[in-house]
């Protein structure tokens, strides 16, 4: 059975079976305070009961940014809620809470934020423990705007400790930051410091380094530390000492002069004989072409010539008289007094041991001649006689003087050099008392 109540009836005791009411018949006022419990409300599974426009509810499932079941868990859909449906103070952020419950603060301590979401890393906030960095490396930005890790590399590496080495020959000069002229030098303190040379040694910004004038001593020399190539100097120039104590370049000059390659000249007639100490000039001293000799010339200096001519000589000083080259001009007239000594014949004892002496002609064609008694040291005796062998021109002859008493044949003029260049040779003689020789008593004609 249904019951049908009007508008301002009320109800006293209990109603048994369905109550229906006209739409819109009952309001929040006639309903007492829980009067309607869960289990009075028609409702389809999941939904609720939202009231309309008309004035009445409807039934709804949740839907849009939130869902709910029939046991009323709500969940909110992934990516609903938008910065614009949180109610946030400026600046802050929802954070959660041990309590499970969230709560707004500011971004403090190491970041800051602006009300458009900029944050600020607080400086000297990021420390290395902080950072997420493989061994020795570092974050280095990139051109993406974001930082990458590399290790150090090139003219420089790191340790995970942060100690950094430069590589060996890494720093050139084009990476020294230093003034002109400048160089870098070690202090007491263990730093460099700049300064530009100066005192004894001066340098341009070329790396010409000039040594001061008189600035080395002798006793800045180490022995032998001057070399040849280590010593500044223009061609075939030597460095002179002065008046001053400085060195000075000059090329050698007067009376000898020097090439680059060190040979020294003697000029022309230099060496007189005031500059030569007693004995200074040994043969090894001489420059000499090979069996040649000084002689001075009518210009006052000497030149070297090999002999020649009637002598000549080795190398080992050995002279050679040449064939036909000594004749009777060349003598002396008193050959009166000749001896073994000088490989002439004795004229005292003539024997044997004599032979193979000879005299040479002065080289006329007219010949010697030899006459009379006074030819002999002592007067011959018949039958005796001497032998000579003339070298006329390359060819021998024998000739025989033979005696008859005090005389070579009587008084007949005897011939021993018949012509230029002939040499007499004393071959053998028949006794030792006598032999023609030269002296005074001789006749000879205008060769000697």
């Amino acid at each position: 059975m249904v019951n049908t109540l009007t508008k301002g009836q009320a109800i006293v005791g209990k109603l048994h079976g369905n109550i229906a009411a006209t739409a819109g018949s009952i309001t929040s006022t006639e309903i007492a305070a829980k009067g309607v419990s869960a289990a009075n409300l028609a409702l389809a599974n999941t939904k609720i009961a939202i009231g309309s426009t008309a004035g009445g509810g409807v039934a709804y499932a949740l839907s849009g940014d939130v869902t709910m079941t029939n046991a009323g868990v709500t969940t909110i859909g992934a990516k609903k809620v938008t910065a614009a449906k949180m109610a946030l103070a400026n600046t802050k952020v929802m954070i959660g809470s041990t309590a499970g419950a969230a709560a707004e603060y500011a971004l403090s301590g190491d970041v800051t934020m602006t009300n458009a979401g900029v944050v600020t890393i607080g400086a000297k906030k990021v420390a290395a423990t902080k950072m997420s960095l493989s061994n020795t490396k570092i974050a280095i930005g990139s051109t993406a705007s974001g930082g990458v890790e590399y290790a150090l590399s090139g003219d420089v590496t790191m340790s995970n400790t942060g100690a950094v080495t430069i590589g060996a020959k890494k720093v050139t000069a084009a990476k020294v930051a230093i003034a002109n002229t400048k160089v870098l030098i070690g202090s007491t303190a263990g730093a460099a410091a700049e300064y530009a040379l100066s005192g004894d040694v001066t340098m341009t910004n070329g790396g010409n380094v000039t040594i001061a004038a008189a600035a080395v001593t002798s006793t800045m020399v180490a022995g032998k530390a001057i070399t040849p190539a280590k010593m500044g100097l223009a061609n075939t120039k030597v460095a002179i000492g002065s008046t001053a104590g400085a060195g000075a370049e000059y090329a050698l000059s007067g009376d000898v002069t020097m090439t680059n390659g060190g040979v020294v000249t003697i000029g022309s007639s230099r060496v007189t004989a005031g500059k030569i100490a007693g004995k200074a000039v040994t043969p090894g001293k001489l420059g000499l072409a090979n069996t040649k000799i000084v002689i001075g010339s009518t210009a006052g200096a000497g030149a070297e010539y090999a002999l020649s001519g009637d002598i000549t000589m080795t190398n080992a000083g050995v002279t050679a008289i040449g064939t036909k080259k000594v004749h009777g001009a060349m003598l002396k007239a008193d050959w009166s007094t000749l001896s073994n000594t000088t490989k002439s014949v004795s004229a005292v004892s003539v024997a044997a041991v004599n032979q193979g002496y000879f005299i040479t002609d002065v080289g006329t064609s007219l010949g010697l001649v030899i006459t009379g008694a006074g030819a002999c040291i002592s007067a011959p005796t018949a039958g005796d006689w001497v032998k000579f062998t003339v070298a006329s021109k390359g060819s021998t002859r024998p000739i025989h003087l033979k005696s008859t008493a005090a005389t070579f044949d009587g008084t007949r003029k005897f011939a021993l050099f018949n012509a230029v260049g002939d040499s007499l040779v004393l071959e053998a003689i028949s006794a030792t008392r006598w032999i023609p020789v030269f002296n005074t008593s001789v006749t000879y004609s205008t060769s000697t």
